[in-house]
């Protein structure tokens, strides 16, 4: 008899939990917050139309390794034209009086243009494992990756990384503490 009035204790206890349950559920309701998807700001940034190109220019060496020589070149305009435009200086030139001034196997890892106009750009190790070295080479890579990116009116001077560390020079030769600008004297005029 005792066991049957437990029983019967025990099912009104479930069936008033289960019911209490599903009340408190409904006086302490918790609805996840979800953003409505027309409150949600994104940075306008122009893109072109499907298809759209738009001219870069790239410096490579000339022919004596001596100076830049500009290559014009129709690329895809993307919201990320500086990336874009660094990873079609890095495949090398079209025109083959020009050589190439970035060393081989080079990966762009980052790109940041910060609001003042300080680009960091932050390179793979190759480009240091892999540089042939001497003052003359080591200020074409570097200047080619300036002029090309100084391009663009929202970059004024450019910081090297590698692997994401802050680096004193390539190879020695130019100092790599302080953000670069634009040198036009390594630039060939074409007579």
């Amino acid at each position: 008899m005792v066991r049957k009035i437990m029983a019967g204790i025990l099912v009104v206890f479930l069936i008033s939990g289960v019911a209490g349950c599903s009340w408190w559920n409904k006086i302490f309701e918790r609805k996840a917050v979800v953003p409505d998807k027309t409150e949600v700001k994104e940075e306008s940034v122009e893109v072109g139309q499907k298809g759209e190109m738009v001219e870069v220019v790239l410096y490579f060496a000339d022919e004596t390794g001596e100076y830049l020589v500009p290559e014009k070149r129709m690329i895809a305009k993307v919201p990320a034209i500086a990336r874009e435009t660094l990873n079609e200086l890095f495949a090398g030139p079209q025109t083959s009086n020009l050589k190439p001034v970035v060393p081989s196997g080079t990966v762009l890892r980052d790109i940041n243009v910060k609001p003042d106009g300080l680009c960091i750009v932050d390179l793979s190790r190759e480009v240091i494992d892999n540089h042939p070295g001497g003052s003359a080479a080591e200020a074409l890579t570097v200047y080619a990756i300036v002029d090309t990116l100084c391009q663009f009116p929202t970059i004024k001077k450019v910081e090297f990384r590698v692997e994401g560390e802050k680096v004193e020079s390539l190879k020695g030769h130019m100092d790599l503490t302080v953000p670069v600008e634009k040198n036009e004297a390594m630039i060939k005029i074409k007579n």
